[in-house]
C-alpha cells in the first residue's frame, strides 16, 4: 500500500507539473508573441522616423543653399547700392577744372 501510494502520488504529481508547465508554456508564448509584435511596430515607427528625418535633413540643406544664394544677392546689391550712393554724392557740376588752352 506504501509502495503505491507513492507511485500514484508521484504520478499526480508529475501530472500537475506537466499541466503547470503546459500552462506556463502558453503564458510563454503569448508574451513572446506580444513582445515580437511589439518590437516590429517600434522597429516600423523608428524607420519611419529616420526616413523623416532623413527628408528634414534635406530639405534644410536646400534652405541653407537658397538662403546663402540670397546672402550673396544681397552683398551684391549692397555694394552696387554703395557705389551708387558714391557716384550720387559727387555733384555732376564739381567734375575737375581744367585749364583752358
Amino acid at each position: 500500500m506504501n509502495r503505491t501510494r507513492k507511485t500514484l502520488s508521484a504520478l499526480v504529481l508529475g501530472g500537475m507539473l506537466l499541466v503547470s508547465t503546459g500552462c506556463e508554456d502558453k503564458v510563454c508564448k503569448d508574451a513572446l508573441a506580444k513582445a515580437t509584435t511589439a518590437v516590429e511596430a517600434t522597429a516600423k515607427a523608428q524607420q519611419a522616423a529616420s526616413s523623416e528625418l532623413a527628408m528634414t535633413k534635406a530639405k534644410l540643406a536646400a534652405t541653407e543653399a537658397a538662403l546663402a544664394a540670397s546672402q550673396k544677392e544681397l552683398d551684391a546689391l549692397k555694394a552696387a547700392a554703395a557705389k551708387f550712393a558714391e557716384q550720387a554724392a559727387v555733384p555732376a557740376g564739381a567734375k575737375k577744372k581744367g585749364k583752358k588752352k
